[in-house]
């Protein structure tokens, strides 16, 4: 997995910190409590993160699931 990569976009969150790569994406869902990571919201986006990473196409992460999320690209 290439956690290295950047973000299109850096993401600042509501505590004015900046995710700029998809490692430091990951070690923010780390730190959220079990109830969030349990969320659908936070459930589709562990399995982009995850699918960046290991830089999968949509339409591969279909094929393993039978489905594609709405919302993704």
């Amino acid at each position: 997995m290439s956690w290295d990569k950047r973000l299109d976009r850096p993401v600042v969150l509501p505590d004015g910190k900046t995710l700029r790569t998809l490692d430091d994406a990951r070690r923010h869902i780390l730190t959220l409590p079990k109830s969030e990571h349990e969320t659908t919201a936070w459930q589709v986006a562990i399995e982009a993160l995850l699918v960046a990473a290991e830089k999968r196409s949509v339409m591969q992460l279909a094929g393993e699931n039978g489905s594609v999320h709405s919302g993704t690209t």
